[in-house]
């Protein structure tokens, strides 16, 4: 009863205690709208065998692998595939939290709380209730705190769990043990009433303190809560409606007053950005994911920033810049990938998906932007989003590049040129000014001549110099013609030039002055493109099978590395370092690479990119930011490399040792011959893993030789059968995507010779030889005897079964395999076994529109109609009419009428059989309506005649029924009448009108 009291005490003082002190709420500050243009790409994990299933908890724990709380289970990753952790039974998985001593804390829902071991897999409950178990947070002593809906529980050990007696009674939804002011404080985060505090939470007395943080919170159903050391120890709280901040001394509200979403804040999370600088994850449902700096600063990623998902639902960081993990509930698990390549489309805010160039420039009307031009017009980023900033009258041109210095922009593209000053905007056009070298223009380069800039006009039909203060145009006179192409323009406003590039030769363009760069080391070939920086550096120039490095004093060319195929682009990176697309993919080689195979990164289209045709004009740009553009024949790509210099690092290397394909210890020596030894190699590198390679390299030991060496390959899956007798060692090594080799581990053992090679055998199998020896003589006999009766017997039986099989290819040969009717074949026998007498009526039926019925339900309906129509026609001839399939959709029927009538009955029957009755087909719910239309013809009181001079009457008054509307039948007989099908009923027409059937003006109807 005492008991029973207490909680309802301390249940009264949770709901109903004020606040203690009187601390002010302030709004945040409003969302950051960062001029650049702020996106990040995300690995989802389908190919990994993720679906869009619920995700609830996300986690790496300290052995290298990845933990998914999912709607499905526990599953592990271990950069190849999800596997289910079966030892765990409950299939909602809702919170994660590691140990120390290698325990991975699993809450579940409706199951309890489970410990399991990360060593061997072993799963154990613990005392906690089964129920849900909503947070877990670790003590620091190798135990959890778990929130569940039975009450707070402390688990200190792996399996031992008692109630926690200073929130005994309160709603706890969340817990954070964390260091405030440093004194060690547990945060509970309640599910009414905000939040509250313990004072010496592992102390022999832990005491719930007078404080309660409700009243100016967003919402006082409290679902994250975090203590991040960047901002000072303050804690950060996530509510049903918002995010709040409390240093102590007040409380810094994230609403709708600052533009916060209106939604629910499941987790928060401290890491580093790209760049290596503090951050705060706020994982919200539905929002999307919020980033705060130390200032309090936020902004957020939806899908105009590239997050495939609305509802994320938790959170891991890791220690390196931008390692982060998301649990979504539409998307599975996500992963930022610095290093993907991102389509930058409509769902950024642009226009249209086709670019044809990006840069970023210095505009008049005030800051630096990125800028692209798009088909249906250019776009520059101004406080974070695409807007345009053409006039009306030249927003519709395309815009190939941009450049300028703060006082005039310079834009080329399908206008010609357009100059953007104070003034406004002008326009020059090849139809005013014949010295501009064509009507589009491709590319600009601008420099500073004693204060007035010279800009450098490219296209491909030649150069052109234009002097803005004068508003004059100079065409300039090139090596081989003044109509060369221009490949690339690049300012080097130190050396006072342009370097403009030709198929032929690399120019250096000083005022009107052209002069031809010598490039020693480059061979006969045409040149494609080139890159360098304008503040100096060596300039990279390609051919399609070479590239070179020419510096001040220095020309270096290398071969394109295999599999990247002809070279389409020439990117510059940070730190000197270039990026090379070709037909095959991309590379990225370092600014001193020498052609080494080990210094090159490769990306492909599992790295997101789609296409590696550059356009012809800026179609390359990395931004002050570091991030990447390219316009490819496939739209605008970014990518956000990683931070430079930054590396994979040491990542474990785990090594599953195999012997038949089950688990083998490390340490075994000798094996049975026959045996598969093998090994399942995964390096626990979660950064482009799809581009890890393993070697695997067996040595003999007694001969001191290589018995195999895989060379680096994608599978991490190897395995070695029938191996001779001797002494191996097992070498394994990997290579991360950023080219750092890792290992080797290695595994030595011995392969023991065959039982029957041994000693003991040897002698034993020398008295059973000349045992056998005699036996198998007198067997060797009996056997060959009953051998040739049995090959007899199989001679006679394999024979009759031929003379059945040959007479079942005569009997297929003559019919037709869809619809089950005679073929040609058989009609030529019929023509040959019986004459056409004037009682015999020939028919040919044609489906009418069947293309239609192919293009618009697909050929498997279109085998389905003729097989109806086939079954259609048996049933309605009779007993002694011959029905076939004449080709395609045609079919003939040979009858026995012995008058017009007789005949005119036939068709109409036939008509009817297909018309009347619409056909069912499985493309469609609705039947489908089909018609056919039939010529017919009769010799009546003729002269017996073949078969085809029938057939060629028939297929003449076939044309006509077609010509005609379709859906009847006409039948032609010697006496020169003719029978009209139409509207199920018959009409009759002069044999000699048919020859005029083409024309519908001059038809003539008789009795």
């Amino acid at each position: 009863m005492r008991r029973r009291a207490a909680s309802i005490l301390v249940m009264a003082l949770a709901v109903f205690a004020p606040s203690v002190g009187a601390y002010p709420v302030v709004p945040s500050p409003p969302e950051t709208r960062e001029l650049e243009f702020v996106w990040s790409a995300w690995k989802d994990f389908v190919a990994a065998g993720l679906g869009d299933e619920s995700a609830y908890a996300v986690r790496r724990t300290s052995d290298g692998f990845v933990y998914v709380g999912t709607e499905s289970g526990l599953l592990r990753y271990d950069g190849k595939r999800f596997e289910l952790v079966g030892s765990i039974p409950s299939r909602r998985c809702f919170a994660l939290a590691e140990a120390k001593g290698g325990r991975l804390f699993v809450g579940t829902h409706g199951a309890g709380l489970f410990v399991l071991r990360l060593d061997d897999g072993t799963a154990a409950r613990t005392e906690v209730p089964a129920g849900r178990v909503l947070d877990l947070s670790p003590d620091g002593r190798g135990g959890v705190f778990a929130s569940t809906d039975q009450g707070l529980w402390h688990c200190p050990g792996e399996g031992l769990c008692v109630a926690y007696e200073p929130a005994r009674g309160l709603p706890v939804y969340r817990t954070r043990l964390a260091t405030w002011r440093g004194e060690p404080v547990l945060w509970l985060g309640l599910a009414e009433g905000g939040v509250r505090r313990i004072a010496d939470p592992l102390g022999r007395a832990p005491r719930l303190e007078p404080l309660t943080l409700s009243e100016g919170l967003p919402n006082d159903l409290v679902r994250a809560l975090l203590v991040w050391s960047a901002t000072g120890e303050d804690l950060w709280i996530g509510t049903g409606r918002g995010l709040a901040r409390y240093d102590g001394e007040r409380l810094i509200r994230y609403g709708k007053e600052s533009g916060f979403p209106e939604a629910m804040v499941f987790a928060l999370a401290a890491g580093l950005s790209a760049k290596g600088e503090p951050e705060l994850y706020v994982a919200l449902r539905p929002g999307g994911l919020v980033i705060i700096d130390p200032e309090g600063r936020w902004r957020r990623w939806t899908a105009a920033q590239g997050l495939p998902a609305n509802e994320v639902q938790g959170i891991w960081t890791g220690e390196r810049p931008a390692e982060l993990w998301l649990a979504t509930l539409d998307a599975s698990v996500l992963r930022r990938e610095p290093e993907r390549f991102q389509a930058i489309d409509e769902r950024f805010g642009l226009p249209d998906r086709v670019t044809y160039g990006v840069g970023e420039t210095l505009f008049p009307d005030g800051g630096r932007s990125l800028w692209v031009g798009t088909m249906e017009g250019a776009r520059r980023v101004r406080d974070g989003r695409w807007e345009a900033f053409l006039p009306r009258e030249l927003d519709a041109f395309v815009v190939r590049d941009i450049v300028g210095n703060g006082r005039e922009t310079f834009i080329a593209g399908d206008a010609g040129l357009v100059v953007w000053d104070a003034e406004g905007f002008r326009r020059y056009s090849r139809d005013v000014h014949r010295e501009m070298p064509a009507r589009s223009i491709d590319r600009l380069a601008v420099l500073s001549d004693r204060g007035e800039e010279e800009v450098y006009l490219g296209s491909g039909h030649g150069l052109s110099l234009f002097r803005p203060r004068s508003e004059t145009f100079r065409r300039l006179s090139l090596p081989g013609g003044p109509d060369v192409p221009i490949l690339g323009l690049l300012a080097r406003p130190a050396e006072g030039a342009v370097l403009a590039l030709t198929p032929r030769a690399l120019l250096r363009v000083r005022g009107e002055a052209v002069a031809v760069e010598a490039v020693p080391c480059a061979d006969s070939g045409e040149f494609v493109t080139m890159a360098g920086e304008e503040m100096g550096g060596p300039v990279w120039i390609a051919q399609r099978e070479r590239v070179f490095r020419l510096g001040r004093d220095e020309c270096q060319g290398f071969a394109v590395p295999p599999g990247i195929g002809p070279i389409t682009g020439l990117v510059m990176l940070e730190g000197s370092a270039l990026l090379m697309l070709g037909g095959g993919g991309a590379i990225r080689v370092p600014g001193d690479w020498a052609g080494e195979e080990s210094r090159i990164e490769r990306f492909g289209h599992e790295d997101g990119l789609e296409s590696t045709q550059l356009r012809t004009a800026r179609s390359a740009l990395r931004s002050s930011s570091g991030h990447v553009y390219l316009s490819t024949g496939r739209g605008l790509v970014g990518l956000e490399p990683r931070v430079s210099g930054a590396r994979i690092g040491e990542e474990p290397l785990v090594v599953s040792w195999l012997v038949d394909g089950r688990p083998a210890r490390a340490g075994f020596e000798a094996l049975e011959p026959g045996v598969e030894v093998g090994a399942r190699v995964r390096l626990l590198s979660f950064l482009g893993e799809h581009r890890i390679r393993y070697r695997f390299r067996l040595r003999d030991e007694v001969a001191g030789t290589v018995v195999e060496d895989s060379g680096f390959v994608a599978s991490g899956d190897i395995g070695y059968r029938r191996l001779t007798p001797g002494r191996y060692r097992l070498e394994v090594e990997a290579a991360a995507a950023d080219g750092s080799r890792h290992g080797p581990v290695t595994l030595n053992f011995v392969m023991l010779a065959p039982w029957w090679q041994r000693p003991w055998a040897v002698a034993a199998g020398a008295l059973a030889l000349a045992a056998l020896g005699w036996l198998s003589a007198r067997a060797r006999v009996a056997f060959h005897r009953r051998r040739a009766r049995e090959l007899q017997r199989a001679v006679e039986e394999r024979t009759e079964a031929l003379a059945r099989a040959n007479a079942e290819l005569d009997r297929l040969a003559r019919v037709d395999s869809l619809t089950g009717l005679g073929n040609r074949r058989a009609l030529a026998e019929l023509e040959r076994s019986r004459p056409i007498g004037a009682d015999t009526l020939v028919v040919i039926i044609d489906i009418d529109h069947f293309k239609s019925i192919n293009d618009r339900f697909g050929h498997r309906v279109g085998d389905e109609v003729l097989a109806e129509l086939g079954a259609r026609l048996r049933a309605v001839s009779r007993r002694g009419d011959q029905v076939l399939r004449y080709g395609g959709e045609e079919f003939v029927l040979v009858a026995e009428d012995g008058s017009d009538l007789a005949a005119l009955a036939l068709l109409r029957r036939l008509l009817a059989a297909v018309g009347d009755h619409p056909f069912r087909v499985s493309a469609s719910e609705t039947p489908l309506e089909v018609t056919v239309s039939a010529g017919a013809a009769r010799l009546a009181d003729a002269e017996p005649a073949e078969l085809s001079a029938c057939l060629a009457l028939a297929d003449e008054a076939l044309y006509g029924a077609k010509e005609h509307g379709r859906d009847q039948a006409w039948l032609i007989h010697a006496q020169g009448e003719a029978v009209l099908r139409s509207g199920r009923r018959a009409r009759i027409i002069r044999r000699q009108e048919v020859a005029r059937a083409n024309d519908p003006r001059r038809w003539e109807k008789a009795g």
